[in-house]
């Protein structure tokens, strides 16, 4: 069975006619590119699918991925059958070609559990055999490639906010004959007290999406600042009565919230000692003095939607806020006792919570003593040690700028949203009606959506033992140039390509599919039977049996055997 040499002969008035092109295994190839085509759809499935939101999917990824890899895996298969057809006649094509050999061939391309036995007799079609059996394990690891997850996705959004521009009602009351700051308005009880409690600010309609998280510049009532800031050195021993100098105090640490009714100018006023490294009881006093004015300011605002609440970002200050103008307040103001004002209850708020102060002065026998008063100054120490002299503090203005600020949001916020009544301020006769109105708000809004997530880990895994298994099933297709014929393994083909008596009268390179046409309608029967030959094969035209180069010339003897023979009907 060398064909090796066999190049447009001349057999029975059949050609055996090999070519690149004439002999191309389209179907076997068709195979392999159908199953790129598959391997190609799942890649784009995951790719396409990830962070996408799950609704936007009439089914799951996994859905199509099972689909797509199991028309993957089947092609994979069609195209080894094939591979292993081209493999086997080219072996048989070979000169040192052992029976032996073909079994082998045709054994480990139809049964991976043969193939994985194969030992030192391995050969391609046995690799690409155990490559197709194991590349099922891409469903798993592509199934795996795909899952759900909370994601955030942000975009652009406009929405509208009840707010209160400036403060056209009363915070609280003047009182006694000093006009300072006295007693609370109902209304604005209220939102110190959830101001003190730290309770979320609650808002009506927020136009947030119930799943989101939205940010913008909100147009409210708020406050514009201005700080300036001196420093100075001191040395509490020089107080120090037991050098023969009179003892005095020393303001380690000051808080003061303070108001001008008459301007209505806001005050901040703050003092120090900051840590520095020299002797104990000498320090370094920072001064700084903040004026507060009534503003209509844009604060750059975090709403939740689900919880309908409303909040000053978290990482912003009082000087992060653009101002759009200053709110005149007092001019036109009744200045009476028990009169309505507008600051009067903000700013006693802030004084009755945070006013205090810290003074270091010797004490005689007990050395250096520390007094306090107000609750703020416990928080803002640093304690070395035991000895006064060497305790400081913190700055505290950031904090405190951060209180005022906050206070004020919440002021416009909760005067634009309670349905308590207010304390209205007549000014020049007038009460503004406009104070409190719908802000557009121009932002972002990120909301937590339900998302098909792509593991490309899983992906690549998959994809890396499905091209190895294809790219060794293509290596079995090599040679295919050198056949003549379109061949297969059909029984039929292989017994003609043997010499088989049954099939003498056609011609030798007949396909399967020719025998089929011209044998198939006989009826054979694989039995024992018992009889004589009664002649050598060779005394057929044509129908020698060659082994290694030695005819087997007389086969004449009597024998019992199992056979196909034809049988009538």
């Amino acid at each position: 069975m060398d064909y090796t040499h066999v190049d447009h002969q001349q057999v029975n008035d059949a050609h055996w006619r090999p070519g690149f092109f004439r002999r191309l295994p389209w179907q076997g190839l068709l195979c392999i590119l159908g199953a790129l085509c598959g391997l190609a759809a799942c890649i784009i499935i995951l790719v396409v699918s990830d962070g996408v939101p799950v609704g936007s999917w009439r089914y799951a990824p996994t859905v199509y991925l099972s689909i797509c890899y199991t028309l993957t895996n089947i092609l994979l298969v069609a195209a080894l059958s094939y591979g292993v057809t081209i493999r086997w006649w080219r072996r048989a094509m070979g000169s040192k070609t052992e029976l032996g050999d073909l079994h082998r061939y045709w054994q480990y391309g139809t049964s991976p559990l043969a193939a994985v036995k194969a030992g030192k007799k391995v050969n391609m079609v046995a690799v690409a055999c155990l490559l197709v059996a194991i590349t099922p394990a891409n469903g798993p690891l592509l199934q795996r490639g795909s899952s759900i997850s909370q994601d955030e996705v942000t975009s652009p959004a406009m929405f509208k906010i009840n707010s209160t521009t400036f403060l056209s009602s009363a915070t609280g009351y003047i009182a006694g004959r000093q006009l300072e700051p006295g007693f609370l308005t109902t209304s604005f009880a209220n939102i110190v007290q959830q101001f003190y409690d730290r309770a979320p600010i609650s808002v009506k309609d927020t136009g947030c999406p119930g799943n989101g998280i939205c940010h913008g510049r909100l147009r409210a009532a708020g406050l514009a600042v201005n700080c300036s800031s001196t420093s100075f050195d001191f040395d509490s021993e020089l107080h120090d009565s037991s050098k023969g100098v009179r003892s005095t105090q020393v303001d380690a640490l000051i808080i003061a919230f303070g108001w001008t009714l008459i301007s209505g100018v806001m005050r901040l006023d703050t003092q120090y000692r900051v840590p520095i490294s020299t002797g104990s009881c000498v320090g370094h006093i920072t001064v700084q003095n903040c004026t507060l004015r009534a503003a209509t300011v844009y604060y750059p605002v975090t709403i939740d939607g689900n919880q309908s609440t409303i909040a000053l970002d978290q990482e912003s200050t009082v000087f992060d806020d653009t101002l759009d103008n200053v709110t005149a307040i007092g001019t036109g103001v009744s200045l009476n006792n028990g009169a309505p004002s507008q600051l009067a209850g903000y700013i006693v708020s802030l004084q009755n919570r945070f006013n205090g102060a810290a003074t270091m002065h010797f004490g005689g026998g007990i050395g250096y003593e520390m007094d306090s008063t107000g609750a703020t100054p416990p928080q803002f120490a640093i304690s070395g040690d035991k000895d006064p002299c060497n305790m400081t503090f913190r700055d505290p203005l950031p904090n405190m700028l951060a209180q005022a600020r906050e206070l004020m949001f919440r002021t416009a916020m909760g005067f634009a949203n309670e349905t308590a009544v207010r304390v209205p301020i007549y000014v020049n006769d007038l009460v503004d009606d406009n104070s409190t109105r719908l802000e557009t708000v121009s932002g972002t809004q990120t909301t937590t959506t339900t998302v098909y997530r792509t593991h490309y880990a899983f992906l690549i895994g998959a994809v890396a033992l499905t091209l190895l298994s294809l790219v060794v099933v293509l290596i079995t297709y090599h040679g295919f140039w050198h056949l003549g014929r379109d061949v297969s393994l059909s029984p039929l083909e292989i017994a003609k390509a043997c010499n088989a008596p049954l099939f003498a009268a056609d011609h030798s390179t007949a396909k399967a599919d020719d025998l089929v046409a011209t044998l198939g309608w006989k009826h054979v029967k694989y039995e024992l039977t018992a009889e004589s030959t009664g002649r050598g094969v060779h005394d057929k035209p044509h129908s020698q049996v060659s082994v290694h180069g030695d005819v087997i010339g007389d086969l004449n003897m009597d024998r019992q055997d199992f056979h196909f023979q034809i049988v009538e009907q």
